[in-house]
């Protein structure tokens, strides 16, 4: 007999889309010149495309209303708003700001990110993050972003997943620049992105103080069995691949590898929540790791581990149980609305909720939709 596992009323059930995934024609981003590089893409696919939101996205909001959702998170694109250095595209914020408004006309939670991975050509060329003067340009764009939307955005995300955009960027190579083993320019990356985001907190709390504004952090719980060493190996890439950028933003002391604990006091206490992400099993252990800081937690993407109705079932039911044992646990934002440009996985990698044909853009609601939809709309799982 399957478990009735009650979350709170009121939770955020809502799901995470990424501009470059799925606006489409963003052609002045440093992601669409590597993608013209064959074997940069899996199948040399390319974002031209996407999910064309740009043109269709207030189609999948009703959807998402229509489902039951009550937050969906969208990123405001950098090089969109910003094609050239100084040059504002006031009728993109306007479009932006018309998101916002339309998500809260449909009942719907509006959660804004700011920087999710991608960066105008003009700043890629010059070194994009591993420059300090990047801080002071980023704070220009955010400044901007957060003037046009603020008004109608509570729950911010200022980086998505600082880590792995070091880790991919500058030491594995997957993803521009395309760096393999640079230790010292992933460190100074992970520094400057440390910087924007606090950066960007201080802007929003001063245009809305009861902004609720984090980033998006992975998680990687060390697994409960195994050796001792395979633990502790587990426990070491958590921390340098995520802790240490957290734990730095937290108290504003940055930790090892990113420094020697000295003061950078603009970033201290610049998480009103925890940004939890996690892919695949491990959710619950994760937002119970997450819980230890003291905040209130928002899932802000989570991809399950497999297609079928199981996975998700347990991983919410894993999520359930941090819940019961003393995570505040807000909301779970499922990774992704519709299928979108996967960066360097192309268009292999579905998961939506809606389907996408490729050929005419047709969306096509899944078993994992309604079953979400029933989820959202009782605040009840059934698992087991």
């Amino acid at each position: 007999m399957p478990s009735r596992l009650q979350f709170p009323k009121g939770f955020l059930w809502g799901t995470a889309q990424g501009a470059h995934e799925v606006e489409g024609g963003l052609v002045r981003s440093d992601w669409w010149v590597w993608e013209q590089t064959p074997g940069h893409v899996a199948g040399g696919a390319t974002s031209l495309a996407g999910a064309d939101w740009w043109h269709r996205a207030d189609d999948d909001f009703v959807m998402a209303a229509r489902l039951g959702l009550r937050a969906l998170r969208f990123s405001v694109e950098w090089s969109r708003v910003e094609p050239d250095e100084g040059r504002f595209d006031e009728e993109a914020l306007a479009r932006y700001a018309a998101w916002a408004e339309r998500l809260r006309g449909l009942g719907i939670e509006p959660v804004a990110c700011l920087l999710h991975r991608t960066l105008p050509q003009w700043l890629a060329a010059r070194g994009g993050f591993e420059g300090a003067e990047a801080v002071e340009r980023f704070g220009r764009f955010a400044g901007r972003a957060v003037e046009a939307i603020a008004d109608r955005v509570q729950w911010w995300l200022t980086v998505d997943d600082p880590a792995g955009y070091v880790e991919h960027g500058w030491l594995d190579g997957r993803w521009p620049p395309g760096r393999r083993r640079d230790l010292g320019g992933a460190l100074r990356v992970a520094r400057h992105l440390a910087a924007a985001h606090a950066t960007a907190w201080h802007l929003i709390h001063r245009r809305v103080p009861t902004a609720l504004v984090s980033a998006g952090i992975q998680h990687h719980p060390p697994g409960p069995s195994g050796s001792a060493l395979e633990r502790g190996a587990g426990w070491l890439r958590d921390w340098l691949s995520n802790r240490a950028w957290l734990e730095s933003t937290l108290d504003g002391r940055l930790r090892p590898p990113l420094g020697a604990l000295e003061r950078f006091e603009p970033a201290g206490a610049t998480h009103d929540f925890i940004g939890l992400q996690v892919d695949g099993d491990g959710l619950g252990e994760a937002a119970l790791e997450a819980a230890r800081h003291g905040r209130p937690i928002l899932v802000t993407s989570h991809r399950t581990a497999g297609a079928g109705p199981a996975s998700l079932t347990g991983a919410l039911a894993g999520l359930h149980a941090a819940i019961q044992r003393g995570a505040d646990v807000r909301g779970y934002l499922y990774a992704s609305l519709v299928d979108g440009f996967g960066w360097s996985e192309g268009y292999r990698r579905a998961g939506g909720l809606l389907q996408v044909d490729r050929a005419t853009q047709e969306r096509h609601l899944t078993g994992r939709a309604l079953l979400y939809g029933e989820i959202a709309r009782d605040d009840v799982v059934h698992a087991g």
